[in-house]
């Protein structure tokens, strides 16, 4: 694999909290001095906005070109941003407490949004009406994400425990437990049939959603995973750390083919695009990174 840098941005000199891609023409970043900032990269020219209640960001999520992104805020409120301005087109105040994450549906339909309380709030996502509250978690939850194709709901917590919940039936299905130290990075495989994560610990754990249990592990950063994501068919994962590199690993054969060091200091966010193709990562000192994949 090879890593090319197709463009950056320097979102401010504060940690980037959240990044995502919304289509071919943009990407985004969500950062703790309170600014979302969409970037196209062909016309070199960011778009930058303030969030309504001034608070630092924490979470963003791309329902779609249409639907809006959402962004979460430590002081507990959801903005729903329009994708092509964004001017805010609603706002709500899900928690007493900061929201810490966020996570979409792949159909779009969804928001998950978790917090210090400890809760998750599902949303919908054309109007953020309230579908569901999960309160099992024992302390606050970093990370967050849908499994594809369904209302499966994978959440980590500070305590290093995964839980794995149903939308439909409203209830938790399994606890999957080993890592030690905050969860903060979670994917799923393209087909659902994994889920990989990784923290303080410095260890990719892979389990099986079916029954909870772990069935493999990847070893090598020396700092906390702060990102995750499947590439193509699920043969490969990609992961992003705070020791400043991303690597990507064979998941069958359980070790890493590729690692790249980065002049950032520390990686804080990675996402990647629907093809695979490419990839944005966010750093410690505001900068945002869009990087092409090539074999």
């Amino acid at each position: 694999m090879i890593l090319e840098e197709v463009d950056r941005f320097q979102l401010g000199q504060d940690q980037i909290m959240a990044v995502g891609i919304l289509d071919s023409r943009a990407y985004l970043a969500a950062s703790w001095n309170g600014r979302v900032a969409a970037r196209d990269p062909g016309r070199r020219k960011t778009e930058e906005v303030v969030v309504a209640d001034g608070s630092a960001c924490s979470g963003l999520a791309v329902a779609s070109s249409d639907a809006g992104i959402a962004v979460t805020t430590f002081a507990g409120g959801v903005h729903l941003l329009d994708p092509e301005t964004l001017h805010q087109r609603k706002q709500v105040r899900l928690s007493q407490s900061a929201l810490t994450c966020a996570a979409i549906s792949t159909d779009r339909q969804i928001f998950a949004f978790g917090g210090r309380r400890p809760e998750i709030v599902c949303v919908r996502a054309s109007d953020l009406s309230t579908i569901c509250r999960f309160d099992g978690h024992h302390d606050w939850l970093e990370a967050l994400a849908f499994q594809p194709e369904s209302r499966i709901l994978a959440a980590g917590d500070q305590t290093g425990d995964i839980r794995i919940w149903s939308i439909r039936e409203q209830k938790e299905r399994h606890l999957l437990q080993g890592h030690r130290g905050a969860v903060m990075a979670l994917a799923w495989s393209p087909a659902g049939a994994q889920i990989a994560s990784g923290g303080h610990d410095k260890i990719i754990r892979l389990w099986n959603p079916e029954d909870g249990s772990m069935i493999g592990q990847l070893t090598g950063h020396k700092s906390t995973v702060r990102g995750l994501a499947f590439l193509g068919g699920g043969q490969t994962l990609i992961s992003a750390s705070q020791d400043r590199t991303i690597r990507f690993w064979d998941v069958a054969a359980r070790m890493q083919t590729a690692s790249f060091t980065t002049d950032d200091q520390w990686l804080t966010a990675l996402a990647l695009d629907n093809r695979g193709k490419l990839m944005v990562t966010g750093s410690l000192v505001g900068v945002v990174r869009l990087l092409a994949i090539k074999d």
